[in-house]
C-alpha cells in the first residue's frame, strides 16, 4: 500500500489548449473508472499512447500510478491565457515528469506549476518559485496542535509560531530568533523532550 502524494497542478496557456487538456483529463477520469485503470495511466491513452509505451522500463512518461481527484473550472488569467487546476494523488511521489512530457509534446503554449506533499517520504515540492499560483514555502507540524503553512517571506511567522508552542508547552528553551534556530531546536532535541515537531520547506523540483 503506497503513501499517497497529494499534488495540485495549475496548467495555463491559450484558452483553446487549456480547454483541450481539461477535456482529456475529464475523459481519463471517466474511462479510468470504467476500465479500472489508474487515471494517471489513462491520461496517456487519451493522447494516443499504447500500453507497451506507457509502461516501458525507461519510464519516459513518468510514474503513473494514481488518480485525478478533482478538476477545477477554467479561470481566465488574461485575454490570451486561461488556467485549469488539477488535483491528483500519486503513489509516493509526483507525476511531474509525465505531465511535463504531455504538455511539451502535444501543446504549443501550455505550461504547469505543481505543489505536492507526502510527509511519509518527506516530499515537499513547489515548482512555482514566483508564487503566481502557489506561494507556500514552509509547513510546520506540531503534534496534538496543528499543521501550519507559511508563504514566501513569512519566516518570522514560523519563528513566532514555534515560540508560542514553546511557551504553551512550558518548555525551557531560549526564545527562537531565526528560521535556522527553528531547525536547530527541532533537530537538536529528542522528540520525547519537545513532542513531535517537524518543519519542512517546499523545494523546487
Amino acid at each position: 500500500m503506497p503513501n499517497w502524494c497529494s499534488c495540485t497542478m495549475a496548467v495555463y496557456g491559450s484558452p483553446a489548449e487549456v480547454k483541450d487538456f481539461k477535456a482529456k483529463c475529464e475523459l481519463a477520469r471517466e474511462k479510468g473508472e470504467q476500465l479500472k485503470h489508474w487515471h494517471l495511466y489513462q491520461i496517456f491513452e487519451e493522447f494516443g499512447y499504447k500500453e507497451e509505451d506507457i509502461l516501458q522500463g525507461d519510464n519516459t512518461y513518468g510514474y503513473n500510478r494514481g488518480n485525478i481527484e478533482d478538476i477545477s473550472d477554467i479561470d481566465k488569467l488574461s485575454a490570451t491565457e486561461d488556467v485549469v487546476t488539477i488535483y491528483y494523488e500519486s503513489a509516493w511521489g509526483t507525476m511531474i515528469e509525465g505531465f511535463d512530457y504531455l504538455l511539451r509534446h502535444h501543446y504549443k503554449t501550455l505550461k504547469s506549476e505543481t505543489i505536492a506533499e507526502e510527509c511519509g517520504n518527506e516530499v515537499y515540492i513547489n515548482t512555482d518559485r514566483t508564487g503566481r499560483f502557489f506561494n507556500e514555502r514552509y509547513v510546520l507540524y506540531i503534534e496534538d496542535w496543528d499543521n501550519f503553512y507559511f508563504d514566501n517571506g513569512e519566516e518570522q511567522q514560523v519563528v513566532d509560531t514555534l515560540n508560542e508552542y514553546i511557551e504553551r508547552a512550558h518548555l525551557k528553551f531560549d526564545k527562537l530568533k531565526t528560521i535556522e534556530d527553528c531547525y536547530d531546536f527541532i533537530n537538536d532535541n529528542d522528540s520525547e523532550d519537545i513532542g513531535y515537531v517537524s518543519l519542512n520547506e517546499f523545494e523546487p523540483y
